[in-house]
């Protein structure tokens, strides 16, 4: 006999998007595409539910940042050292000096690239530090010995109502 939920969660985002959690009189559901948990009310010792920034994505953001800014200050000196070697090796007309000529070439095309390289490691920070910022919503369960988590991305006030619904009914 299946009984009507009380509440019903759906994530839409996420790792656990597609699935959802369904609360009824006498137990915890947690069903998605080839998965069914179960688990009866009576087996949950306590409930939390709380949104939380994630400081370990911006503190990777904060090393991006910082190695953007150590690449880009590096990309004048080393331009300028390439050149002054470019022309050095320029001025002399050894035919022995071939190779060191294109693997300097090569270098300065490359060292042209850092500025480029900067820029994609700063917006990769903002986009970490955002994400951190952002945060997620998670609902822990838990039972016995062990908890389940639950995670929305972002403040999610309909995790924090079917929380409060789970809540009500320990």
């Amino acid at each position: 006999m299946s009984e009507s939920p009380l509440a019903v969660y759906e994530f839409r985002r996420g790792a656990l998007r597609g699935s959802h959690l369904s609360l009824s009189a006498t137990r915890l559901m947690h069903r998605g595409n080839g998965f069914h948990e179960v688990l009866p009310l009576g087996h949950i010792a306590a409930v939390r539910v709380a949104y939380e920034r994630e400081p370990a994505r911006m503190s990777q953001a904060a090393v991006l940042g910082i190695v953007a800014l150590i690449v880009l200050a590096v990309t004048r000196p080393l331009q300028a050292a390439l050149a002054f070697g470019l022309a050095e090796l320029g001025a002399q007309p050894q035919g022995g000096s071939r190779f060191l000529l294109a693997a300097l070439q090569a270098l300065d095309l490359l060292a042209a690239v850092l500025p480029a390289v900067a820029l994609g490691l700063a917006l990769w920070g903002a986009l970490r530090f955002v994400h951190g910022w952002l945060g997620y919503t998670a609902l822990t369960v838990l039972c016995g010995a062990g908890e389940r988590v639950y995670t929305a991305p972002r403040r999610d006030a309909a995790l924090f109502e079917f929380g409060d619904a789970l809540s009500d009914r320990l």
